[in-house]
């Protein structure tokens, strides 16, 4: 990957908390435009945050494809289990949280809470966080544009496209300038007991979230001041604030990816069970639907429900350990995944033994890279490589 040797947005915004509008609307039409030409490709980014904006070369450039999705039809394999959402979780849009699928609108929702942080130093209060109510009359919620308002409208259908909210925004802030009144307005009082600082750092994470954690997930409250970005002690985790409803990103998505492993273990015995019968148990997305086992190509055999779940595990378990200082690299991953399409098509084609070969290599190297990753992130992945060996 190219070196973007002047950082990214979240470091300008750990150094200054905020940025003048003035500078933020180059960034914004730049990333709009990069978004633009992807959902012409038909491609959804669904990471956009201010990590993976950089600057190099005096250009703006969207980086971190490691999720791009294809917006195409239903029948084509997805990179996600059903039932989980990838991102992080401040810049998911509603109906994402909800357990709905990617878009272009949701891409427009991610780079609408990025240009709101940027001018505020807050991230924008969701319509389900409880604790909305809870703010004293001396904290208002911040003036923004109202073309950042639509970008976050809870309706994907009321939002703009990238390019409309790009000029929408300029058109207002230049309005704004010629007729003296500020964007925002930063002198607002504001009560210190209901924010905390932003985890600039927050990653991206695989969860799977059960139907009755659904609702749960979308109230949870976001920090919502961004401050400047202290040396952080790494021999202990930063405190969480004491309004927070589930333990997010790191500590959540291991546990996630080691419950699915637990699922996966149950199904492989639970399937050796049907099968007796000649029945079969299909999963569960997180709407309670049953999800079909995917068919396998054109003349070959269909795979076993329990092989398809233990693949399904590995590939989350990789998403899981992706990224960050104790995670896979990019290149580390891929080769993961591309170990894991070999896997997948010798079954389809019915060749057993290169399947269990191929398994047993992607195993192997899962333990090599093991000493690279963060305990619970190895721990997760290797299990569930270790359970498609014996599924095959």
């Amino acid at each position: 990957m190219e070196y973007c040797a002047d950082g990214s947005l979240a470091d300008r915004l750990a150094n200054s908390g905020h940025l003048p509008a003035a500078e933020l609307l180059p960034i914004v039409e730049a990333v709009a435009t990069g978004l633009a030409e992807l959902h012409r490709a038909g491609l959804i980014h669904r990471d956009v945050k201010p990590h993976n904006i950089l600057f190099g070369g005096g250009r703006t450039k969207l980086a971190d494809f490691g999720l791009a999705t294809n917006d195409g039809p239903d029948d084509v394999t997805p990179l996600t289990v059903p039932g989980t959402m990838l991102g992080t979780l401040p810049y998911l849009a509603p109906e994402l949280v909800a357990g709905g699928r990617a878009s272009a609108a949701s891409d427009v929702y991610a780079l609408g809470v990025t240009a709101f942080q940027a001018l505020t130093g807050e991230y924008p209060p969701r319509e389900a966080d409880p604790d909305r109510e809870a703010v004293t009359a001396g904290e208002r919620e911040p003036s923004v544009p109202a073309a950042i308002r639509r970008a976050l409208d809870p309706a994907p259908a009321n939002r703009p496209k990238p390019a409309e909210f790009a000029a929408a925004l300029t058109a207002e802030v230049e309005a704004a300038a010629d007729s003296s009144v500020g964007v925002v307005d930063s002198e607002e009082p504001r009560s210190e007991a209901v924010v905390a600082p932003v985890d600039l750092d927050a990653p991206t994470v695989v969860v799977a979230p059960m139907p009755e954690m659904a609702p749960s997930l979308a109230a949870v409250p976001i920090p919502r001041t961004l401050s400047a970005a202290p040396e952080r002690d790494t021999a202990t985790p930063p405190a969480q604030p004491r309004s927070a409803r589930i333990a997010l990103p790191p500590g959540l998505a291991p546990i996630v990816i080691v419950a699915i492993v637990v699922v996966v273990v149950v199904l492989l015995g639970a399937s050796a069970l049907g099968s007796a019968f000649n029945g079969v148990v299909l999963p569960t997305s997180s709407a309670g639907v049953a999800v079909p086992t995917p068919t396998a190509a054109a003349g070959g055999p269909s795979l076993a429900p329990s092989t398809q779940q233990a693949l399904d595990a590995v590939v989350a378990g990789i998403e899981a350990a992706r990224g960050g200082k104790d995670g896979l690299s990019g290149k580390d991953a891929n080769e993961l995944e591309q170990l894991v399409a070999t896997v997948r098509t010798d079954l389809e084609e019915g060749r057993l033994d290169a399947a269990r070969t191929a398994a047993q290599a992607l195993d192997d190297r899962v333990r090599e890279l093991g000493d690279r990753l963060d305990p619970q992130r190895r721990d997760a992945l290797q299990a569930a490589a270790d359970n498609l060996v014996a599924a095959i």
